[in-house]
């Protein structure tokens, strides 16, 4: 039997803020459920007029043949003892019908990262005819919507091209970027506390190092051109704490803010937290109008040491 690849679809890769750290300064989201299984038993009313017969000791396996359960209530179980999907035939052949299921036969239909492979006939026939099949021709009121396909190497070569040209792009949109504006990028893709170089041939690197890494969320966001408040505040926070206005860890916590040759406590933020959920809550705090005034003199503050930095990079050029 010829091992066949079954997929997850793309609706089942997470949206949640799950991340994976490439480097020290660099995380991407890890968008691919780690396990997956399907049902191993389920009922449904069959809709297939004609199916393609995958019962392994059939004399017409591989061919289609009319289908003798169409608009027929069945009851399909994965047993890897039994030569039939089939319940009511399985309890015929002595399988109880309150067996329970081995490890083996939960193992067998798990996708791990998306992927499932296999060449037993019996758990590929099971999977095929499942409703959670993307393809599958019949009512089943406990499934809204499938869970995984058949790996299909056509639609697999278009979709790498795909790939290709999404992630050439993503590079040519970062070999244009002025150094303020890559560095800003990796802020916004990375977070606050994400450290930039000041040399533009390095910052670009690293925003290779990131589409090399990418899923296509990640790859979304960095051709988008336009940002929303949530992301212009973190992209201030994280240039305040580069040029050294601004700071988490001058007091436990406390955010501190410049002043002078000092520093002022300016919002409490409990150090107990990790230093991703302490950039998050200070934003929250920027963005109300309680943190406005706040905002506004990181901002202005910003723009004097920018300013005053440029300044003194032409002199010394």
């Amino acid at each position: 039997m010829a091992i066949k690849t079954y997929v997850l679809l793309p609706h089942t890769e997470s949206s949640a803020p799950i991340y994976r750290r490439i480097n020290q300064d660099q995380r991407i989201r890890l968008s691919k459920r780690v396990v997956e299984q399907p049902f191993l038993r389920i009922t449904f009313n069959d809709q297939r007029e004609e199916i393609v017969d995958l019962s392994p000791d059939s004399a017409t396996y591989g061919k289609k043949i009319p289908n003798p359960k169409f608009d027929k209530n069945v009851t399909i179980r994965l047993k890897l003892t039994s030569n039939t999907i089939f319940q009511d035939q399985q309890i015929k052949d002595g399988i109880l019908a309150n067996e329970p299921f081995t490890p083996a036969e939960r193992a067998c239909v798990q996708f791990h990262n998306g992927v499932l492979m296999t060449s037993n006939p019996i758990v590929q026939w099971y999977l095929e005819s499942s409703p959670q099949f993307n393809g599958f021709k019949g009512l089943c009121d406990s499934v809204r919507q499938p869970l995984y396909e058949v790996f299909d190497p056509v639609a697999e070569v278009s979709e790498t091209n795909k790939d290709i040209r999404r992630r050439t792009a993503a590079v040519v949109k970062v070999m244009g970027l002025e150094l303020k504006e890559a560095q800003d990028l990796i802020i916004r893709l990375n977070g606050s506390y994400v450290k930039t170089s000041d040399d533009l041939l390095e910052v670009q690197n690293s925003l290779v190092d990131f589409i090399d890494n990418a899923g296509d969320l990640e790859l979304a966001e960095l051709m988008k051109d336009s940002i929303n408040v949530d992301q212009e505040v973190t992209i201030i926070i994280g240039r305040a704490i580069k040029e050294g206005l601004l700071s988490f860890d001058q007091e436990p916590n406390q955010v501190s803010k410049k002043k002078g040759d000092g520093w002022v406590n300016v919002k409490m933020v409990s150090s107990d937290v990790d230093k991703i959920e302490r950039e998050r809550l200070f934003s929250v705090f920027l963005t109300s109008p309680e943190g406005k005034l706040l905002l506004e003199d990181l901002k202005a503050d910003l723009a004097k040491a920018e300013t005053k930095k440029s300044k003194k990079e032409k002199v010394v050029a």
